[in-house]
């Protein structure tokens, strides 16, 4: 019997350990996610204020097209 109780106790051990493992990784992945989301809102970010100055530059050059006769 005792030897059963030491094989469940093991068994237990190795499972709690596997749950830190799998724990840490989780913290390591929402990091690593909260990191990729904060790249992604800077280039969202970059490629608006690209957009921006396009329109601008669009608008500056029309009506100078229009004085040219083009």
């Amino acid at each position: 019997m005792c030897v059963g109780f030491f094989s469940v106790k093991r068994q237990c051990e190795e499972k709690e350990q596997r749950l830190a493992v799998l724990e840490e990784n989780f913290s390591s992945t929402q990091k690593e996610v909260a990191e990729l989301r904060s790249c992604l809102r800077e280039v969202e970010r970059s490629r608006l204020e690209a957009r921006r100055e396009l329109q601008e530059l669009r608008r500056q050059v029309s009506p100078a097209s229009h004085l040219c006769g083009v």
